[in-house]
């Protein structure tokens, strides 16, 4: 497959997109009808097929075709990672970015003042109180943060970077007080109810300062 082919597979996609014959969860045009459609062979719209499913934008469903599906944290995640491993970027630059990411996150959920938001976050403050659910919660909790201030882009990239430092953000929970690490999330929580942004940039900013002082590298 040359790269002619993938982009003339991913443009007659993105035009049925604007007539409105697909969408997020639909069912692409098979391989053979493709073919026909671009005037491609087979193995080439095939191979064309695959690499939109590695970079997260197809999804494919045994027995039943291609769906498409949107994921981009997919293929940023590998992005990313391969930036790590070749000593472009380290996770210091990682927590960086999604420091910038989440306060700019508060801010937007500040604005829309949803209930349903602090619920949430407040339940999983509690689970996290539980020492072997810690690592699991907090890492809900940001995701809930993260999709609390509506941004879509946002939600893609920040999931794509956390999943790189899952080691590293256990080893620094390892090293804090249990009842410190909480106290942190409360006072976002607490920011958030109150509408106060600069309250709950500050505690964010200690947070990931947390992060950034015990971080292996």
């Amino acid at each position: 497959m040359n790269e002619k082919t993938y982009e003339r597979v991913i443009e007659y996609l993105k035009q049925q997109i604007q007539e409105g014959k697909l969408s997020c969860g639909s069912k692409i045009p098979s391989e053979r009808e493709l073919a026909a459609s671009l005037n491609l062979g087979r193995n080439s719209v095939r191979e064309a097929l695959r690499t939109m499913e590695h970079t997260g934008m197809l999804e494919s469903r045994q027995g039943k075709g291609n769906f498409l599906v949107n994921m981009p944290q997919k293929s940023l995640g590998n992005v990313f990672s391969m930036m790590l491993l070749t000593g472009q970027s380290n996770y210091r630059e990682v927590s960086r970015i999604r420091r910038i990411l989440e306060q700019e996150a508060f801010v937007q959920a500040v604005r829309l003042k949803n209930p349903e938001v602090l619920k949430r976050l407040k339940a999983e403050i509690k689970e996290m109180q539980i020492p072997e659910k810690t690592a699991e919660h907090d890492r809900r909790f940001h995701q809930e943060l993260i999709c609390a201030g509506e941004n879509q882009l946002l939600v893609a990239v920040m999931e794509s970077l956390s999943g790189l430092c899952e080691e590293e953000i256990a080893h620094v929970q390892k090293e804090a007080k249990n009842e410190d690490w909480c106290q942190i999330h409360e006072e976002i929580v607490n920011a958030l109810e109150e509408g106060n942004m600069e309250k709950g940039l500050k505690w964010i900013r200690k947070h990931y300062d947390k992060i950034d002082d015990t971080l292996i590298f």
